[in-house]
């Protein structure tokens, strides 16, 4: 399965149709592409799309994400008590994973540059920052970038460990949070009692394992496919038979989703098969 391609009235609500005027700057710029019914995409959706509530811009995005590089490292020292010496490395790598993204995101402008003059063209441009975003939902510090790379040569034992366990506590602390969500959507189908979402929640963070990376905007579906694959037995000490028909129901659209979320490398492979047929509907 393959992920949903922008919807096209979503995106034309986007648009910014501006007249384009005939000066000197346009006979100045050979390279400038005609302009396609006398309208044109403003460039604050391109950043827009890459930024999203980040709210960067190609004037200040530098920025920002120098702040983002300096709050992992102090995280970093917080928890390790990095040397001078640890520090101005992990700068180093942080502006190298930075210089790398702000490169993929001067390309994609340049796609932007060259067709934004036709606003039928607006998906094509779209999908020029989607895997722009991507990168920026995930993180551009993380385990395989040159900050987490770095970060693992540059620790001592003593400072990985401590390192390792403060990751392990905050990704505990997420799954928690995307499981209490997931179950609070839930209660709007099946019509929990406080009790049983507590309880849910319960079996959910003791019976499943943390994910395996961060599903963005898929996180919902990735908790409820975890909840499809315990067994039915786990569910009824918590739910009587409608209430669990109807939960049934709903971890049916996650199971639907099991290709794409494996695909996209959300689900972890070892993940235990269901053991049996959930419910009767």
């Amino acid at each position: 399965m393959t992920a949903a391609r922008p919807w096209p009235l979503l995106a034309i609500l986007l648009v910014a149709a501006v007249p384009q005027a005939h000066g000197q700057d346009d006979l100045d710029d050979p390279e400038e592409p005609p302009v396609v019914n006398n309208v044109a995409i403003d460039e604050s959706n391109f950043d827009r799309w890459v930024y999203g509530n980040m709210g960067g811009t190609g004037a200040n995005a530098r920025d920002r994400l120098e702040s983002l590089l300096t709050l992992n490292i102090d995280e970093a020292d917080r928890v390790c008590k990095l040397t001078d010496a640890q520090k101005k490395k992990l700068r180093l790598a942080g502006h190298g994973d930075l210089k790398r993204f702000l490169e993929r995101v001067d390309e994609a402008r340049r796609v932007f540059h060259r067709l934004n003059r036709d606003q039928n063209n607006i998906n094509a441009i779209y999908q020029e920052t989607v895997p722009l975003a991507t990168m920026l939902r995930a993180g551009l510090f993380g385990d395989e970038s040159f900050f987490g790379k770095t970060l693992r040569t540059t620790l001592d034992p003593e400072q990985a460990g401590r390192y390792r366990a403060n990751l392990e506590e905050k990704a505990r602390f997420r799954y928690r949070a995307k499981v209490t969500v997931a179950v609070a959507n839930l209660d709007a189908a099946v019509g929990l009692t406080a009790d049983q979402r507590r309880k849910l929640v319960e079996l959910v963070i003791r019976e499943t394992r943390l994910p395996v990376k961060s599903a963005a905007n898929y996180e919902n579906y990735v908790v409820l496919y975890k909840m499809s694959r315990l067994p039915e037995e786990k569910f009824r000490p918590i739910l009587d038979e409608a209430r669990y028909r109807d939960l049934n129901r709903q971890l049916q659209q996650s199971r639907n989703m099991e290709q794409f979320l494996k695909a996209n490398g959300y689900l972890d492979e070892e993940e235990p098969a269901k053991p049996a047929e959930h419910g009767h509907d």
